[in-house]
C-alpha cells in the first residue's frame, strides 16, 4: 500500500462527493462542505488501506508459518539432513539406536508405538 495513493485516490472521491453541494446556489459555506467532503474522503481511504494492509499481513504471516513447518519434511523427502536431524533421528528407523529410545517400533505420525 502506497500512503500517497491511497490518499490521493481518497481526496478524488471525498471531492466527487462534496462537488454536489455547488448545484445549491443559497448554500452558504460551500467551500467549507468540500473540504470536510475531502477530509472525509481521506480518512476513509486511509481507515480502508490499513485495515486492507493488516489483513493481509495477516494471511502471508500465516502461509510463511505454514511453510517454515513444512521445511523439515522438505528435508526429509529430498533425503537430506536438516538442521534439527538430531531432534528426528530414529524418526524413519535412520538414527543410531540409543537415539530411537527403548520403543523397537520407533516413531510414527501419531506417537511412539511399540511392535510385537
Amino acid at each position: 500500500m502506497r500512503l500517497l495513493n491511497v490518499v490521493f485516490i481518497g481526496a478524488v472521491f471525498g471531492v466527487l462527493d462534496g462537488v454536489g453541494i455547488f448545484l445549491e446556489p443559497k448554500e452558504p459555506y460551500k467551500w467549507q462542505i468540500l473540504c470536510a467532503a475531502t477530509l472525509k474522503g481521506v480518512l476513509v481511504a486511509l481507515l480502508t488501506g490499513f485495515s486492507l494492509a493488516a489483513t493481509e499481513m495477516k494471511k502471508q504471516n500465516k502461509l510463511r508459518s505454514k511453510v517454515r513447518d513444512l521445511e523439515p519434511l522438505k528435508d526429509v523427502i529430498a533425503g537430506r539432513r536438516h538442521r534439527n536431524a538430531h531432534v528426528h533421528a530414529g524418526a524413519f528407523g535412520d538414527g543410531p539406536p540409543d537415539l530411537r529410545g527403548e520403543f523397537k517400533g520407533g516413531w510414527s505420525p501419531l506417537g511412539f508405538r511399540e511392535v510385537p
